[in-house]
């Protein structure tokens, strides 16, 4: 049997570090996200201690930390891959990332969501990978494989071999909302129905993400008799305690706020945000929970508003248990309902310009509205003209 030929040494040519490449393949722990070492800072430069420290943390500040650890977390996953099959990862070839990409699509096993058991990542995972892969290398100042034409064409093919459309959930219209609110009044007690209740109506009305209303603190939102304003300026992590600076894509620099003011057509629906709010924070306030910096959605437990958080996974259960309850197929709705739900309704029943419409999603373009307004054959008939 032939002998491999032995790689020559050094990070330059292999880019694995100080790992001999005729050593044996590390072991599945290498799949586990590790911190990404950062640049070495400027020996004998004479700038001042800690300046190029804080210039890097400027640097990686750049995209939000959840997105940043998607990132570290794929980039250790291919570097995994290269190493098993004595292959650079930095410059990679861009042969080897089409291998990774088909190993991914072929025989990646998801642990979680729709492809939960089946052969394969998704399209959308493979994406992700992509953009970690050119992140790692314009970090390393190295020319990015993936828009060889090879990757191009290779992530083409499997688009058209096994592609699916991604799994969005339906819009939770104001005509649903108002069937599940004498819901939640029969089956809660007073205090959750009221929580439930501002939950759900404050993040349809307001479009926000599932992370950013559980992070609301009381001293976000500010209820007046004819609106209700939100202050944006942080978010929910994988934990609930862990709570992020700013939002999905702005910072803490640049807050965003939400504004709503009172619209007779929810009022009438009784699916009114800004008097659902108003009473659940009057029950917070009396229930001793009036502290500013307390989460403004919180635990409840018997009598009692606890202090802390809930998770974002509760909005996920509470609307899926929700729309199973007014006759809707539970799989087919989540936390992002509210939200679609949102711009659903502004764009075909208050016949809002996709330009406000964006303005109050808090997108940066108008195409991304693309994927938040639904199909018109989801949604309940349009009500005939009297």
């Amino acid at each position: 049997m032939r002998r491999r030929k032995r790689p020559p040494l050094g990070d330059d040519a292999w880019g694995i570090g100080d790992r001999r490449p005729d050593a044996a393949p590390e072991p599945s722990s290498a799949l586990v996200p590790v911190e990404t070492p950062r640049p070495a800072p400027l020996v004998g430069s004479g700038f001042a201690p800690g300046l190029v420290e804080f210039a890097q943390d400027a640097v990686a500040g750049a995209r939000a930390q959840t997105t940043t650890r998607g990132y570290e977390f794929d980039w250790e996953v291919f570097k995994a891959f290269c190493r098993e099959h004595l292959a650079p990862f930095l410059p990679a070839d861009p042969h080897i990332v089409v291998l990774y990409f088909a190993h991914l699509a072929r025989d990646g096993r998801p642990r979680t969501g729709r492809r939960k058991g089946r052969a394969g990542y998704s399209m959308a995972t493979l994406g992700r990978a992509r953009a970690s892969i050119a992140h790692a290398h314009h970090q390393a100042g190295k020319t990015s494989p993936t828009d060889h034409p090879l990757v191009v064409d290779a992530l083409k093919g499997l688009r058209r071999k096994q592609g699916e459309p991604p799994a969005r959930a339906r819009p939770l219209m104001p005509a649903h909302l108002a069937a599940i609110v004498p819901w939640l009044r029969r089956e809660r007690g007073s205090l959750r129905f009221l929580r439930d209740r501002a939950l759900l109506l404050v993040g349809f009305a307001g479009a926000m993400r599932k992370s950013e209303i559980v992070a609301l603190r009381r001293s976000d939102v500010r209820v007046s008799e004819g609106g209700l304003h939100l202050a944006l300026v942080q978010q929910q992590g994988r934990r609930v305690a862990e709570v992020i600076p700013g939002t999905k894509y702005h910072g803490p620099a640049d807050a965003q706020s939400v504004t709503l003011e009172r619209d007779d057509a929810l009022a009438a629906l009784g699916v009114c945000p800004i008097e659902a709010a108003r009473e659940w924070h009057a029950a917070v306030v009396e229930g001793g929970g009036a502290e500013l910096d307390l989460p403004f959605i919180r635990r409840v437990k018997g009598r009692s508003v606890e202090d802390r958080a809930l998770s974002s996974r509760k909005v996920d259960r509470l609307v899926k248990e929700s729309a199973a309850a007014v006759g809707l197929d539970p799989r087919r709705y989540g936390g992002h309902s509210l939200r679609a739900g949102c711009a659903t309704w502004l764009i075909w029943e208050k016949g809002w310009n996709v330009f406000r419409v964006r303005d109050h999603l808090r997108h940066e373009n108008v195409e991304t509205l693309n994927v938040y307004v639904r199909d018109w054959d989801e949604l309940p008939p349009r009500p005939s003209a009297s």
